[in-house]
């Protein structure tokens, strides 16, 4: 990674946690700090609108794998989002940033001092960190896994060691590339007792991007079902539910009338804390496109 970047980056960051550390160079950690930021015209942003381009400095701490800087550096990140619509890392949100896809142009305020990881890629993958943070040892174990081919059973007993959503989702990712049999290791994943809440969401969310054969949707949402029929979590569920519902049509009339039982079941459920009445009708919403 360059000591400072050119400009704007017109290029998307990579597009998952297993992309970034496969095309980085080194990881570290580090505490960082906004020193400069300056209006950006659409056309020289990733997301096709005004923004912000940030200059933040990167002390670097410790390493995650590979060589981190041995000085200060200065990374260019950029935003959407003004100064008065960042917040800081670890500020509440809807829904819950679990995969950890939300990154720190988008947390970095003036004066602020931030413990974050940073994922040398092109352009650079930089997430805050909170107190005791399972990210960076998710990402090591993750570099680990790439530079020794691990096999299913590794992986497994990994994600079965850790509640990290980010490392459940990469292994996913990274034994879907050669499995010829999607719904047994999807069975297999969601199996383990780590895999539950945004790391379902993960799971499922990298099953509703990967190509499926017709009998593969079919093996796949049988096994959904049974999943689905045996959680209350309210993440998982809307996980699943989005999954049924972006491949209607397809996994034939049986298995839509058992999703709707099962949607019945829940439709009317109420769950607790901070964001229970917001995944209420996040689960409402889906009851209704079922017809429920």
């Amino acid at each position: 990674m360059s000591r400072r970047s050119a400009g704007p980056r017109r290029a998307p960051a990579a597009r998952s946690w297993l992309d970034a550390v496969e095309s980085a160079s080194a990881a570290f950690t580090g505490t960082a700090r906004l020193v400069d930021e300056r209006p950006v015209p659409a056309g020289e942003t990733a997301f096709r609108a005004d923004g912000f381009a940030l200059d933040v400095e990167v002390v670097p701490d410790l390493p995650v794998f590979g060589a981190p800087p041995d000085a200060p550096l200065t990374v260019e990140l950029v935003t959407a989002r003004p100064p008065d619509r960042r917040e800081p890392p670890g500020a509440h949100r809807f829904p819950p940033d679990t995969l950890r896809a939300v990154p720190y142009a988008d947390q970095a305020l003036p004066g602020a001092d931030d413990p974050v990881l940073v994922v040398a890629t092109d352009p650079p993958v930089v997430r805050g960190l909170l107190p005791d943070d399972d990210l960076p040892a998710a990402v090591a174990t993750i570099r680990g896994w790439l530079d020794a081919g691990a096999d299913e059973p590794a992986v497994l007993r990994d994600v079965g060691g850790s509640a990290d959503p980010v490392l459940a989702a990469a292994g996913f990712e990274l034994l879907l590339r050669t499995t010829t049999d999607v719904a047994g290791l999807t069975e297999r994943f969601l199996r383990l007792p780590t895999v539950a809440d945004g790391a379902v969401r993960g799971v499922v969310e990298l099953l509703r991007s990967h190509a499926l054969t017709d009998q593969q949707v079919v093996d796949v949402a049988i096994r959904l079902l049974g999943a689905l029929a045996s959680t209350d979590d309210p993440e998982a569920l809307v996980a699943y539910l989005g999954w049924f519902d972006a491949h209607r049509g397809r996994y034939g009339d049986d298995i839509a009338v058992r999703v709707r039982v099962q949607v019945a079941r829940v439709v009317d459920r109420t769950f607790d804390g901070p964001d229970g009445d917001s995944w209420h009708q996040e689960v409402a919403r889906y009851a209704e496109s079922f017809g429920t």
